[in-house]
């Protein structure tokens, strides 16, 4: 059963309401802050008066884990390649640096592990989910997810946001030179004592490699993003999508045998530790029924409305199946939902801790995603609620009801 569009633009309206007047009371809601667990709080009051149960779940981060990760980097290159000049047994040290300062970008970065984490100061984070019981036995459910913490500003997006993702880009290859040449370096030295540091063209290359990865220990900086659109507004729209199915029920329209449960995460920009956590302490349960994840993550745009086959910098596989149905609910709804891996580089979203504990999950995502993209509004000073786009947040909630929908009734 298709929801009406007028019906749609009512909830989405409703939708962005709620979002800015959270960011109202809560604008900066950084992982580990009181002001993120005070936002957490009442986003959980807000779940009550609709979900047949709702908890707030409380575990340990560490949020400056995944902050330092340019800084490492930068710091790792200059001084690799300080020893690469230099020559000589010091190709060793250089080597093992910015081997070092490597896995560490690969562990925090590209796969999001905890192997770092207690290493940097711990705080607390909270996670909110709510649960809506179907009218007669469970046979499966259905997870809408957001999350409601807020990143911290990147300077690329903030200056010169078109260039962003290549001056990334070209970072990462210059580093990745670096360890090349000083792993060559460092063999040479170990089988005939070759002492002679960088110099002709490699040297030019470590030398212009500085131009692109000194930046990056600029990168996340200390100002925090309102972060609407990333991801506060998702939150919202998965909260909207529950008190809707919650009103059919009073109305005699119930899901009869889909569970239906709305999480918002905490700690999604400090590498997805929100979602880790939710999925590793419930596993059990999560995969004792039939489960999909339809995560929502920096919904702007309708023309940027994507649904996601591969994740955390297309190192994880997501469910191409789960986004296949998206597609047919899109089309049937008259709406374009093109599938797309995220790039090495793109950084990731809480559907993929999902799917790497096995449950079926993807995310919808709605903002550029090219080479050279338009102005980016998420991980800056301007991702306010002016900045989303009310069709696009329309779009999304009308894929949602009718995807739920259309699973209960078979």
């Amino acid at each position: 059963m298709k929801i009406e569009d007028q019906e749609v633009g009512a909830l989405a309206d409703a939708c962005l309401v709620r979002t800015a007047a959270i960011l109202n009371r809560f604008r900066y809601r950084i992982a580990g802050t009181p002001e993120c667990r005070a936002a957490a709080r009442e986003i959980a009051a807000a779940m009550r008066t609709h979900c047949d149960a709702v908890e707030e779940e409380r575990f340990v981060l560490h949020p400056y884990v995944l902050w330092w990760v340019g800084k490492v980097a930068a710091i790792a290159y200059v001084l690799g390649s300080v020893l690469g000049f230099l020559g000589g047994y010091w190709f060793y040290f250089g080597f093992i640096l910015a081997l070092a300062g490597l896995f560490y970008t690969i562990i925090q970065y590209v796969i999001y592990a905890e192997v770092f984490d207690r290493l940097f100061q711990c705080s607390e984070g909270c996670n909110v989910f709510g649960i809506l019981e179907p009218a007669g036995r469970v046979e499966q459910q259905v997870l809408l997810v957001g999350h409601h913490d807020s990143p911290h500003v990147l300077s690329f997006l903030a200056h010169v946001p078109q260039l962003a993702f290549v001056r990334f880009l070209l970072g990462i290859i210059s580093y990745l030179y670096l360890v090349a040449s000083l792993i060559a370096a460092s063999v040479g030295q170990a089988a005939a004592h070759v002492r002679e540091p960088f110099a002709g063209v490699q040297a030019w290359l470590v030398g212009i490699g500085l131009l692109f990865v000194a930046p990056l220990f600029f990168f996340s900086t200390n100002r925090p993003s309102p972060g609407a659109g990333d991801n506060l507004n998702a939150t919202s729209m998965a909260m909207t999508v529950a008190e809707y199915f919650s009103s059919e029920r009073q109305k005699g329209n119930p899901l009869r045998r889909t569970r239906f449960v709305v999480l918002s995460t905490d700690g999604e920009e400090v590498g997805q530790r929100g979602a880790i956590h939710h999925a590793k302490e419930h596993r059990g349960e999560l995969r004792l029924i039939p489960t999909r994840v339809f995560n929502v993550e920096s919904v702007y745009k309708l023309v940027d409305l994507a649904v996601c086959t591969r994740d955390r910098n297309f190192t994880t596989a997501l469910s191409r199946a789960m986004a296949d149905e998206l597609v047919q609910v899109a089309t049937a709804r008259g709406q374009r939902l093109r599938k797309l891996a995220i790039p090495f580089g793109g950084g990731g979203t809480d559907a993929a801790a999902f799917a790497a504990a096995g449950i079926t999950a993807t995310s919808v995502i709605g903002l550029p995603t090219g080479l050279f993209s338009r102005s980016q509004y998420y991980h800056t000073e301007n991702d306010i609620v002016e900045k989303i786009e009310p069709r696009a947040v329309e779009a999304v909630i009308g894929i949602a009801v009718d995807y739920v929908r259309g699973l209960d009734e078979g």
